[in-house]
């Protein structure tokens, strides 16, 4: 039985900054600084999304469980 801790936004924007981390550092050893600012600002809109979500989620996505 498999017990949900958090829910498919908090997985998603976890992995999203695992992943758009990965593609600034990579873009901007490569000098495509084009896409390196492509990905710092989706990484932006998703670090913005995940405050969001815990400012005004209920449950376990609340930044206030973690205090």
């Amino acid at each position: 039985m498999k017990v949900p801790v958090w829910d498919e936004v908090l997985r998603l924007t976890h992995w999203a900054v695992v992943l758009l981390l990965g593609l600034c550092w990579f873009s901007a050893e490569q000098g495509e600084m084009a896409w390196h600012q492509t990905f710092a600002y989706l990484l932006l809109a998703v670090l913005l999304t995940r405050l969001s979500w815990g400012l005004y989620r209920s449950g376990t996505a609340r930044l206030r469980t973690l205090f």
